[in-house]
């Protein structure tokens, strides 16, 4: 095997197969020897200056990484919804791209692949793989998943994301100021989640705790603290799901899956509700709620007053 093959095989190893003239020429082939590769089945043109590797394995992230060659775009949308591996991303078999509207870039349509045309796509929302596929970073891909998801399912993603360290409510804050405006679609629904959300408040777990935090909210309870330490009589520490801390000393705790030991007792929204501190007794005062929040609360609405939602609304010029 020549030092050319060697060259090519190392690179298609790392980028899913895909190859362009240009790295095909870096390696030492001429075009005369790519039309040889392409006629024994070895290369497979996908268009002008894109070429697969046919014994490349196919994958979803070679299809992402075709679109990106191909457009010169960046994976955006549902595309980096999974690339990132979010929860509740809708399912669309397509590959979107972004492209700046700015951009001189022709190409012909190339099948399951859609193409957006934006006004800014700044370096800061852009993420360069060592596999060559560039995706949108992780609060801009929220922030246009804004415009094809409900706020449960956005509100879900969010908090998945600073569960996992990817940033802050601060960034978001940022991405929103500098982006959302009037008649931008998802604007007005990225807004609403975060701002019923406190920056203090530590993240859901898992899509199930948040839906059983929703359910208790919207059945008059008051909102609990999220993985609240409790310390047991026997001196461990346990982080329920959810927690009442206010209550009593013998405060009460939810899991979503039933892991905290003690007795139970049904609560209103049909949740199972532990008292985490009497070791096994339920002799603590039950869950306190408010006589405020007994109307169900709307999808976005959490902590924040809906004066707070307006004024955020006004701050970026997406307000109705």
């Amino acid at each position: 095997m020549s030092s050319s093959h060697v060259k090519l095989a190392r690179w298609s190893a790392g980028h899913h197969g895909v190859l362009t003239t240009d790295r095909l020429r870096a390696t030492g082939l001429t075009t005369e020897r790519v039309r040889q590769l392409c006629t024994n089945g070895t290369l497979r043109r996908v268009r002008r200056g894109v070429f697969v590797v046919a014994a490349a394995p196919a994958s979803d992230r070679q299809r992402i990484a075709i679109a990106c060659v191909a457009t010169g775009g960046t994976a955006s949308s549902t595309t980096a919804g999974r690339y990132w591996a979010f929860r509740r991303v809708p399912i669309d078999p397509r590959v979107h791209v972004t492209l700046l509207r700015s951009s001189m870039s022709r190409h012909k349509r190339l099948d399951g692949v859609c193409v957006h045309r934006c006004l800014e796509l700044p370096a800061t929302d852009v993420v360069r793989c060592g596999d060559g596929i560039r995706v949108t970073s992780p609060p801009r891909t929220l922030f246009d998943l804004a415009a094809v998801v409900d706020a449960e399912a956005l509100e879900s993603m969010i908090e998945q994301a600073i569960d996992r360290g990817m940033f802050g409510v601060a960034t978001l804050w940022g991405v929103a100021r500098r982006l959302a405006r009037r008649g931008r679609a998802g604007s007005t629904r990225f807004v609403d989640v975060l701002a019923s959300r406190s920056a203090w408040r530590k993240p859901s777990g898992s899509d199930d705790e948040l839906t059983l935090e929703r359910l208790l909210v919207s059945a008059g309870m008051r909102r609990p603290e999220r993985q609240f330490a409790v310390r047991l009589p026997d001196g461990r520490t346990v982080r329920p799901d959810l927690v009442w801390p206010s209550c009593s000393w013998r405060s009460r705790s939810i899991t979503s899956a039933g892991t905290v030991a003690g007795s139970s007792r049904r609560t209103t929204s049909g949740a199972t509700a532990r008292c985490a501190c009497s070791g096994g007794r339920s002799t603590a005062s039950p869950i306190p709620t408010s006589a405020s929040a007994r109307r169900p609360p709307s999808a976005t609405q959490g902590c924040a007053p809906r004066p707070e939602l307006a004024a955020a609304r006004r701050l970026i010029g997406c307000g109705r």
